[in-house]
């Protein structure tokens, strides 16, 4: 493979790197705002960066005499960065999905217990607290 097709590979690559921290950084977003078809939108557009960065990485390991050169140091280094960088991104939304996540579950749990709670036990004895009251007045 000639050097000048690895540039344009590890360049596309880091373009699309790009695009996946953007996408992600997104997510965390619609994630706080709880906007689902949204965030649906975002994953179905990450599946396809996805995608299209393991079809470059195949046409990049298709032959791997190239990264012996140390004249693409600097840009395999970048592309490395990038993904360190986009790995650490995706770790904290879902850490921040996952609070989220519990946060919805103790809501709905507090609305539940809340809802069986007034049909149950409350609104039960308030109008029953009614039936019978003449018995003692009639005599």
């Amino acid at each position: 493979m000639k050097l000048e097709e690895v540039k344009n590979y590890l360049a596309a690559k880091l373009e699309i790197l790009g695009e996946i921290h953007a996408n992600t950084e997104a997510q965390g977003r619609f994630v706080r705002k709880r906007q689902l078809t949204g965030l649906n939108r975002l994953l179905r557009e990450r599946a396809v960066l996805i995608e299209k960065l393991a079809a470059v990485d195949r046409l990049l390991n298709a032959d791997n005499n190239w990264r012996d050169e140390g004249r693409l140091a600097a840009e395999i280094r970048t592309v490395e960065e990038k993904q360190r960088e986009i790995l650490a991104v995706c770790q904290a939304v879902m850490r921040q999905t996952m609070t989220e996540r519990e946060r919805v579950g103790e809501e709905l749990c507090k609305s539940r217990s809340m809802r069986q709670a007034q049909k149950q036990y409350v609104r039960k004895w308030q109008t029953n607290a009614f039936v019978g009251n003449r018995l003692n007045v009639k005599g």
